[in-house]
């Protein structure tokens, strides 16, 4: 599925009160914010190798991300987040990775009123404004801006083969 915002015609109509609730279909979702300032965006949580790609520079009151969830954000673009975020995935399978669709070239997400992050894999994303709390999380390099705390132990196991 590809939403863009940056054309009409397209059959999808916001306004400034809005809600946008968006969910990865099976290809995944393309979303052109076309530098938009858009209300509230709720990203519904994917299923297997479905994803969200974020691929322009975007404006939000609130973004909401609901795990388990992949978002990539294409690199050099920057998100400005507005309220206070609470991305919040859980151990196992139900983590939100969010990264750079360019390897060692971020994306910066501005973080007006900081938030905090849980159980998620970052990579090359830089944070600016106030820094989120960043849990139970794993640095996949290239991100700045905010401490990525990992899991306090028990991951990872640790075994000794014939000793």
């Amino acid at each position: 599925d590809i939403f863009n915002l940056g054309t009409t015609g397209t059959g999808l109509t916001l306004s400034s009160t809005g809600t946008l609730n968006l969910t990865a279909g099976a290809a995944g979702a393309i979303f052109n914010i076309a530098g938009k300032t858009l209300n509230t965006v709720n990203l519904a949580a994917t299923t297997g190798a479905n994803s969200y790609a974020i691929n322009s520079n975007g404006t939000y009151t609130t973004l909401n991300i609901s795990a388990p969830a992949y978002v990539k954000f294409t690199n050099a673009t920057t998100q400005t987040v507005t309220n206070a975020i609470s991305w919040n995935g859980a151990a196992g399978n139900t983590p939100i990775t969010l990264l750079s669709n360019a390897t060692g070239t971020a994306t910066t997400l501005t973080l007006t009123a900081g938030g905090t992050i849980q159980w998620a894999a970052i990579r090359d994303i830089a944070f600016t404004g106030p820094a989120p709390t960043v849990t139970n999380s794993f640095d996949q390099g290239h991100n700045t801006g905010a401490t990525i705390s990992p899991p306090s132990g028990g991951a990872g196991g640790g075994f000794i083969i014939g000793g």
